[in-house]
């Protein structure tokens, strides 16, 4: 009965410490996604929520720049369209016209730290993408860059 007893006790308390392991990681480094440790640490992020942009923002990751930067209502940020671009040189031509004709300042915001971009989706090296246009870098992260269409 005495070692019944215990074995339910352990039974009990073992997914109770588990649980309390569990939350308190990721309480402690955040519960992933957007809201991980990299993202909130992320000096490219850092970047963008202290200087506004302002104008057209094409990345390979817009949804996480519009929700941890929180960019003004003046930018208008878009996923850079890498696949159609790779396809099919008429797209390369009429994106190219599309950015010439902005009336704003239209910039590439380029993630390139692996550990936080999503593995399940393929994404565009950042060599294609400077072969293809013409872009000024203006600032350069351990995680990402800022870059100006020309």
């Amino acid at each position: 009965p005495i070692a019944i007893s215990g074995l339910c006790f352990l039974w009990l308390i073992y997914p109770g410490a588990q649980t309390y392991i569990y939350v308190s990681t990721k309480l402690e480094a955040g519960a992933g996604g957007f809201n991980s440790d990299g993202w909130r640490n992320s000096t490219l992020i850092q970047q963008l929520k202290s200087y506004s942009l302002g104008g057209t923002i094409y990345s390979n990751e817009p949804s996480a720049i519009y929700i941890l930067s929180e960019v003004s209502t003046t930018s208008n940020i878009k996923r850079y369209p890498y696949d159609d671009l790779n396809r099919s040189t008429a797209a390369r031509a009429q994106f190219k016209a599309e950015v010439a004709s902005d009336a704003k300042t239209t910039y590439l915001v380029w993630i390139d730290n692996q550990s936080l971009l999503d593995p399940k989706r393929t994404f565009e090296n950042f060599d294609n993408i400077s072969s293809m246009f013409a872009l000024d870098e203006i600032d350069r992260f351990p995680d990402g860059s800022i870059h100006l269409f020309k």
